[in-house]
């Protein structure tokens, strides 16, 4: 709004004067700067209600975090992807030994300590067998590998051997007889079952 940039030559046309034409550049140039101008500051009023650097410290502590989270999870299933692929069968002796001492301890009329026995007894069992399944159906290739293994096949037992601990211990100390025998049943199943796939895996 000041002062042409140079000396403006006014023409003159049916009595109207008018600046020259680089003048009208220059104004309209002028005005456009400041539309936009305008519209920028508009654009930007409502960031301003975020302090600056906010959002972005977040951002950055989130992509810090996430790579560590996920690699400590992957890290985790790794282990146990491959602890559960070199699952031992011989871990059902842990529910043999256990319930024994549950079941003496009974016939010795030792107060609170079989009840709390079977209990673990009793998780126990079920998780094994959670793995023992699951392995074989995620790893069926060294599951079925022990079979025919000398040191690791006999191991398969003593999942028949936990079986009629456990049936005896609900037998004895819970009179669930018919729980009882039904585990009797699947004791001589699998008794059958891995005494005929150890034995021909070894020989043949």
């Amino acid at each position: 709004r000041g002062a042409m940039p140079h000396a403006c030559q006014v023409n003159s046309y049916n009595g109207l004067q008018f600046p020259c034409i680089r003048c009208q550049l220059f104004s309209a140039t002028a005005i456009m700067a400041r539309s936009q101008y305008s519209a920028v500051v508009m654009t930007c009023k409502p960031t301003e209600e975020i302090p600056m650097g906010t959002v972005e410290r977040a951002v950055h502590a989130e992509t810090r975090q996430a790579p560590g989270v996920s690699a400590r999870r992957r890290v985790v299933v790794e282990a146990f992807c491959e602890d559960l692929k070199r699952l031992h069968p011989a871990y059902f002796a842990m529910v043999m030994a256990t319930g024994i001492i549950a079941v003496t301890c009974h016939l010795l009329r030792i107060p609170g300590i079989p009840d709390v026995l079977f209990g673990i007894n009793c998780v126990a069992y079920g998780l094994l067998w959670v793995l023992f399944v699951l392995r074989a159906i995620t790893y069926p290739e060294q599951f079925f590998a022990d079979f025919a293994n000398h040191q690791r096949g006999p191991g398969f037992f003593t999942v028949v051997a936990a079986t009629s601990v456990i049936g005896v211990e609900l037998a004895v100390q819970k009179q669930a007889l018919i729980l009882a025998f039904a585990l009797w049943c699947l004791a001589f199943a699998l008794c059958v079952i891995f005494t005929y796939a150890i034995f021909t895996a070894l020989t043949v």
